[in-house]
C-alpha cells in the first residue's frame, strides 16, 4: 500500500498504520513527576556531580540499612524521616518504602558506607574490651579449674565487670553468651 505525501513522494505506510493499531497505550506513570526533578533525601540537591538520576528506596534490605544509618548518625537525614520511624522495625521499613524517598545512588552508597565504617569500628572496640576483660579474668578461671570447682557464667561476668579500670567503658553489656564463647575459644568445650 502506497501513500502520497505532501511533496508528492510515495511511501509505504500501510504497515505503519497496522502496527500502530496493535500497540496498546501505556498506562500513565504512578507518579506524575519525573524522579530527576525530586530533591535527594541525603544531599538536598536535585543533581549531584551532574547526575540527576535518583532512585527510590523500595527494597526491605536497603530500607533497613538506611533506617539503621539514620538512627546511628542522628543527622538531618534522621530529622527528615523521624516521623516515619517507630519502635517496630518492620513498620519502619514499610513506612520508608511507602514514603517514596528518592536519593542519588552515589549519595546512598557513601551514606551507608560511612555507617558501615563507623559501625564496624565500634563493634571492634567493643569486642576488644571484652577480650581484655576475659584476659584479666583468666587467672580466676584457671584457679577454679585447678581446684575442680565450678561457678555460674553470670558470676564470671559479674567478676569481669568489677575488673573494669577507671576510664574503660563498655558500649554494650557483656552477656553470659559472650563469656561462654570466649571460654570455648580459649579452653574448648571440655571446660564447660
Amino acid at each position: 500500500m502506497e501513500c502520497q505525501t505532501d511533496n508528492g513522494a510515495s511511501t509505504n505506510c500501510g504497515f505503519r498504520r497496522s502496527l500502530r493499531r496493535s500497540i496498546l497505550p501505556c498506562p500513565p506513570p504512578s507518579c506524575p513527576k519525573d524522579p530527576r526533578t525530586f530533591i535527594c533525601v541525603i544531599c538536598d540537591n536535585v543533581k549531584q556531580k551532574r547526575n540527576r538520576d535518583k532512585y527510590r528506596i523500595c527494597e526491605y534490605g536497603s530500607a533497613e540499612k538506611f533506617i539503621n544509618a539514620a538512627r546511628h548518625f542522628q543527622d538531618e537525614v534522621f530529622t527528615k524521616v523521624a516521623d516515619r520511624l517507630s519502635i517496630n522495625q518492620e513498620e519502619c521499613m514499610k513506612s520508608v518504602i511507602y514514603a517514596d524517598l528518592y536519593c542519588h545512588n552515589t549519595c546512598l552508597q557513601s551514606y551507608l558506607g560511612k555507617f558501615d565504617r563507623n559501625f564496624k569500628s565500634t563493634v571492634k572496640s567493643d569486642n576488644n574490651i571484652k577480650r581484655v576483660l576475659f584476659n584479666r579474668i583468666l587467672p580466676y578461671i584457671d584457679n577454679l579449674l585447678a581446684k575442680d570447682e565450678c561457678c555460674a557464667m553470670s558470676d564470671i561476668v559479674e567478676f569481669a565487670l568489677r575488673l573494669l579500670e577507671e576510664g574503660e567503658m563498655l558500649t554494650s553489656t557483656i552477656l553470659n553468651l559472650d563469656m561462654k564463647q570466649l571460654n570455648i575459644s580459649h579452653y574448648g568445650h571440655s571446660a564447660l
